[in-house]
């Protein structure tokens, strides 16, 4: 699937759900991604579950930058990554 249709999907549960209704939803999401981490390293053969939960998380993550300010995101993010990069202690 093209990122283009992604987006197009991700737009239209924006719109038809309300950004209330899909930040609850992505509440929801994240923790069935918690207990979804928590059963695969009990039982770490068992990951289907796990990819599942993570792949509903990703798709209200882009559906959450489409409700905030991406760039706004994409500045922090990068942030978080520099010092992340130099808590590793990782040079170019």
């Amino acid at each position: 699937m093209t990122i283009e249709r992604e987006q197009r999907i991700c737009e239209a549960a924006v719109e038809e759900w309300s950004y209330e209704s899909q930040m609850l939803q992505a509440i929801e999401e994240l923790s069935e991604l918690q207990r979804a981490i928590t059963r695969a390293i009990r039982a770490p053969a068992d990951r289907d579950n796990l990819h599942e939960e993570i792949a509903d998380v990703e798709i209200m993550l882009m559906q959450l930058r489409l409700i905030f300010d991406p760039k706004e995101i994409d500045e922090w993010k990068e942030s978080k990554l520099e010092r992340l990069e130099r808590r590793l202690g990782i040079r170019d």
